[in-house]
C-alpha cells in the first residue's frame, strides 16, 4: 500500500470516531430508573432567531404506572468544575412535575420548564457583543438528588 492510500484510510478512521464521539454526548442516557419512572436525558443544541444559541440538557421521564404521580428533585450543577449550589438548600433548585399514568414528558428548547437544565451558549465570542469571556461558564457536570415521589389517587 501506498504512504497515499495509508494516510487516506488513517483520516477516514479518525473522522468516523470523532463522529461518532459527538454522536454520543448527543444521544439519549439512562439516568435513573425504578418501578415507577424512568429518568433520561441527552444533550440538544437550541438555535434560536433572537437570541444567542445555547446547548441544554434535556430531560426525559416516564411514568411506568397506571396512576398519577407527583415527582419532585433537587438539581445539583457544576459549571466549569464548581458546584453552585451544592451547600443551598433554598427551593430554587427543587424541581417538581405532575405525571398523569404511562406518560412521557420530554422537554425541549423553547419552553422554560423543569425537564430541561442550561449547559452553555453555543454561539462564538465574536458574535456576541457586550459579552465578557469570564461569563462564558459552561455545564461540567451536573446531579438529579432526593427524588420524592407522591402517587395521587
Amino acid at each position: 500500500m501506498t504512504n497515499t492510500i495509508k494516510l487516506f484510510i488513517l483520516f477516514l478512521l479518525t473522522i468516523s470516531h470523532l463522529c461518532f464521539a459527538i454522536e454520543d454526548k448527543y444521544s439519549k442516557t439512562n439516568y435513573y430508573s425504578d418501578n415507577e419512572i424512568e429518568i433520561s436525558y441527552q444533550y440538544k443544541n437550541c438555535e434560536y432567531l433572537e437570541q444567542f444559541n445555547k446547548e441544554f440538557v434535556i430531560l426525559e421521564i416516564v411514568n411506568k404506572t397506571s396512576k398519577e404521580i407527583k415527582l419532585s428533585w433537587k438539581e445539583l450543577l457544576w459549571y466549569d468544575n464548581n458546584c453552585i449550589n451544592c451547600e443551598q438548600e433554598e427551593d430554587e433548585f427543587r424541581k417538581e412535575i405532575i405525571l398523569k399514568g404511562k406518560e412521557t414528558l420530554i422537554g425541549d428548547c423553547n419552553s422554560y420548564n423543569n425537564l430541561r437544565i442550561f449547559s452553555k451558549l453555543t454561539e462564538k465570542l465574536e458574535n456576541m457583543p457586550g459579552v465578557r469571556k469570564e461569563s462564558l461558564q459552561k455545564m461540567t457536570g451536573f446531579e438529579i438528588k432526593n427524588i420524592r415521589k407522591v402517587e395521587n389517587e
